[in-house]
């Protein structure tokens, strides 16, 4: 998923996430993946670091995943910890939400 996004690969990136999937702060899929498609596609650099992942499996089968995420491209940067809600299926885990927990006052990994 990282990788995808950082590569800018649109297809990679949203097979990460699951059908069942609902974009943050509401708003349908269609629309959240024409906003990511056009910053996709803008952006000329995508450096994307992940650090200190920590998970948490659940009693239903999925897993909580909690993250440093430092995002940078262009002239525009952040640093925050994410959380990602995943499910398996097919053997590949997917995610099926997504939000940022706080952001880091420091900006650096």
């Amino acid at each position: 998923w990282a990788d995808a996004w950082a590569h800018r690969d649109s297809e990679a990136y949203f097979a990460a996430y699951d059908a069942s999937f609902v974009p943050p702060g509401g708003g349908g899929r269609a629309a959240w993946e024409a906003r990511k498609r056009q910053v996709l596609g803008a952006a000329k650099n995508i450096e994307v670091k992940i650090d200190a992942p920590s998970i948490e499996k659940g009693s239903d089968g999925t897993a909580t995943v909690t993250f440093k995420q430092y995002y940078r491209s262009g002239r525009y940067h952040d640093a925050v910890v994410k959380q990602v809600r995943m499910v398996e299926r097919d053997g590949h885990w997917l995610i099926t939400e997504e939000k940022v927990l706080s952001t880091l006052k420091d900006g650096r990994p």
